[in-house]
């Protein structure tokens, strides 16, 4: 999905600020399944050179869902989505800290 967006967190912060209610739960599941396979969804994406663009563009997501909620102007509550993207972002830093002990 992200390969069609070219890495544009906007057109994806846009879906889920729509009117489209299945936007929030594909996320959220999305997110689940990325966090709960982390091991073979990074190495899949790293083989095809697109694990920094994923986690690159989850965490502008992330930033722009926390400054548009602190403005009060996010149209719902985004606790548990901005808690799932960090999650993604938490599990790429342990890996690249596994990747940096072992130099």
């Amino acid at each position: 999905m992200l390969d069609c967006l070219s890495g544009d967190h906007l057109v994806l912060l846009d879906w889920m600020t729509s009117l489209e209610t299945n936007a929030i739960a594909f996320m959220l599941r999305f997110l689940r399944h990325l966090s709960k396979n982390w091991l073979s969804c990074s190495s899949t994406l790293s083989r095809g050179g697109k694990l920094e663009l994923v986690v690159s563009t989850l965490n502008q997501l992330r930033a722009d869902i926390d400054k548009l909620a602190r403005q009060g102007v996010f149209p719902y509550n985004p606790r548990l989505l901005l808690q799932r993207l960090g999650d993604i972002n938490d599990h790429y830093r342990r890996e690249l800290g596994n990747d940096n002990s072992s130099d």
